[in-house]
């Protein structure tokens, strides 16, 4: 599995909007008529094409030969039956989020708005029914060889791209499954990790990454109410021990792991927090991990990463753009979320995702706008980046006067908030200062978060707001060493052992950051 080595790698979960033609034909004539054949080659190939066009680094077939997530497999299954569906036993129709909200899912319900755009009828087609088990369970492999086939077609032309195809994980599976053959929960689940395997190691085997989608969970904590905490903890370390057999014997780093709360356009006000289970999610045999980071209810959760450690050789994938709403990312907003998490884990251990699968949540104009931040946001990130490791500036006309200092962490350099920098504009206004101009005084630091200088003195000076584009490039190749002197602009960057212990306007001592 590639790593963000010289920039942040970029990804996604899966699932793209399918064409309505596409859509329609695989609604009406079946995934197996040769006019849907040719049309689903057609489209895997166009969809590949479009992700890299995007900037998207690791690419997948957009899910196009499944209906939805966790219910393609069902068609991949002997043993089960397609019946007429019960809802009121289905536990996708209760939860502790419909017990506060009943008014809300009331209204949703009815109006159908808790997936978002529904104009897939392939995709919502197994809602129509309950598929039942009868028989013992048995794994048909034409469709994933024939999805396989599909994405190695379109990438024929970029054989060095890297590609994954995403797959259910057996709790996710079991919880849409009626049971009539096994006679228990747990000899089920472990019976569909033994058929689920041979997808898996096709996946694999075929050179592709593998992602196990696993969105029951953690949704299933909001949507089984007698759940406790400890109890809750206990199924979810089943659930992945049993997925854990049907990764055996698989590289780790040829697997990833999505785990998300459901992305389902509701409240999510009972969603179990990320610390709960992070030890549960890194216990999962996968070389990454995918989860959601970018919606209002798990955004804050990166500051988890400051006392959980991410195990070595391990990549995080969190989301930096979400399904969740219509509004699309800035590219600044994406840098910032990439930051967060670089600043804690590293960079080489991170590569920026999405939330959830675009396909069926959102309008699909607006998912490849969303798919385009991520590349957008590195390339905002990789500024900032550069900006972060030129730390100390000696600007000629200014040597007699001390270092300009700036921060070692990109983070801090862009968080500094509305009301600070309000503030520091109050007081340059008040000044006569023009605006872009940095300025320290009586060891009160400022910094304009476009800048990349600070006042260390007395005195004015304009500060750079954008690296140059040469700069930018050495970054990307390695050439700029993070402590190495460098010439920028004609201000001399300065080793780490030039910094001086103290800013000399009041004998203010550095802090970390500074």
């Amino acid at each position: 599995m590639r790593r963000s080595t010289d920039r942040i790698l970029t990804t996604h979960v899966g699932a793209l909007q399918r064409p309505p033609d596409l859509s329609k034909a695989m609604a009406e004539h079946g995934q197996w008529s040769p006019d849907v054949l040719d049309l689903l080659r057609a489209g895997v190939a166009d969809v590949v094409r479009r992700q890299v066009d995007t900037g998207i680094d690791i690419v997948d077939d957009g899910e196009f030969g499944k209906t939805m997530w966790n219910r393609y497999v069902v068609d991949r299954l002997a043993g089960v039956e397609a019946q007429e569906r019960a809802l009121a036993r289905n536990p996708v129709f209760r939860g502790r989020d419909r017990e506060q909200f009943p008014g809300f899912y009331a209204w949703a319900d009815a109006n159908a708005t808790l997936f978002g755009y529904t104009e897939d009828s392939n995709f919502f087609r197994p809602m129509l029914t309950q598929p039942v088990v009868t028989g013992q369970l048995r794994y048909r492999s034409e469709a994933v060889e024939r999805d396989i086939a599909n994405l190695s077609a379109a990438l024929a032309d970029e054989p060095d791209r890297e590609a994954f195809l995403p797959t259910v994980a057996p709790a996710s599976i079991l919880v849409a499954l009626q049971d009539e053959y096994y006679g228990s929960e747990d000899e089920l689940l472990r019976a569909l990790a033994g058929v689920l395997r041979e997808e898996y190691r096709a996946i694999v085997d075929a050179g592709f990454i593998l992602q196990v989608d696993d969105a029951w969970l953690p949704a299933s904590y909001d949507r089984n109410p007698d759940y406790d905490l400890d109890s809750y903890r206990r199924y979810a370390a089943m659930s992945i021990e049993v997925l854990n057999h049907a990764l055996d014997g698989l590289p780790e780093d040829r697997v990833r792991y999505h785990l998300c709360w459901g992305s389902w356009h509701g409240p999510h006000a009972n969603d179990i927090p990320l610390a709960n289970i992070a030890d549960i999610m890194l216990g999962v045999n996968a070389g990454a991990y995918v989860i959601e980071a970018a919606n209002s209810r798990h955004e804050h959760e990166y500051h988890l990463w400051e006392d959980v450690k991410l195990p070595d050789g391990k990549i995080l994938i969190p989301g930096v753009v979400t399904h969740a709403t219509n509004l699309i990312e800035h590219p600044e907003l994406v840098a910032e979320r990439i930051t967060r998490y670089t600043s804690r884990l590293g960079r080489e251990n991170i590569i920026a995702g999405t939330d959830c699968g675009f396909g069926s949540r959102i309008h699909p104009e607006l998912g490849w706008a969303k798919l385009a931040a991520p590349a957008s946001g590195e390339s905002q990130w990789l500024t900032t980046a550069l900006v972060a490791r030129l730390r100390v500036f000696w600007v000629p006309s200014l040597a007699d006067r001390g270092p300009l200092v700036q921060p070692d962490d990109p983070e801090e350099f862009l968080h500094r908030g509305d009301a600070r920098r309000d503030r520091r504009r109050a007081a340059e206004a008040a000044e006569g200062a023009d605006r872009g101009v940095g300025h320290r005084e009586e060891g009160r630091r400022r910094v304009d978060r476009d800048g990349v200088a600070e006042f260390a003195q007395h005195g004015r000076v304009e500060f750079r707001r954008q690296p140059a584009r040469d700069d930018v490039d050495q970054l990307r190749r390695g050439d700029l060493a993070p402590d190495a002197g460098h010439l920028l602009d004609g201000a001399r960057c300065l080793d780490e052992d030039d910094v001086r212990p103290g800013l000399g306007v009041g004998d203010a001592s550095l802090d970390r950051r500074g």
